[in-house]
């Protein structure tokens, strides 16, 4: 059970982040790093 709770968050952090990276690279980035930064704590969050 605990490992599919994890697949599914690592899944969704994956997912999220390259939203984030999506979003940047069409719009531009409104905050200098952040989007750098969230990609890296849910990738961070998702391994550990």
């Amino acid at each position: 059970m605990a490992m599919y709770v994890g697949l599914m968050t690592a899944m969704a952090a994956f997912v999220g982040g390259l939203a984030i990276v999506a979003k940047t690279l069409l719009w531009g980035d409104q905050v200098a790093g952040w989007p750098t930064m969230m990609v890296v704590i849910l990738l961070w969050a998702a391994c550990s």
